[in-house]
């Protein structure tokens, strides 16, 4: 789930991608792919970006605005 108001989904993997959607906040979305390395953005977190598709939108969302799956033991933030 996407956790955050007005969350930019990007064309490709960084702060400097163009805005492809915003979600709803809590949105269900599907994880696609996520990139092999972490950034931090900002500068107090750690994540990685992952891709994304929400109905028929697809884009990449920073890990720090993904809720994982309550059953998962994957972490997405770090601090």
């Amino acid at each position: 789930n996407i956790y955050g108001e007005k969350v930019n989904v990007r064309d490709k993997p960084s702060v400097k991608g163009k805005k492809v959607f915003v979600p709803e906040n809590n949105a269900e979305v599907v994880i696609v792919e996520k990139t092999k390395k972490r950034e931090s953005v900002p500068k107090q977190y750690s994540a990685y970006w992952f891709k994304i598709t929400d109905s028929d939108k697809t884009g990449w969302v920073y890990g720090a605005f993904i809720h994982p799956d309550p059953k998962s033991k994957e972490s997405f933030v770090e601090q």
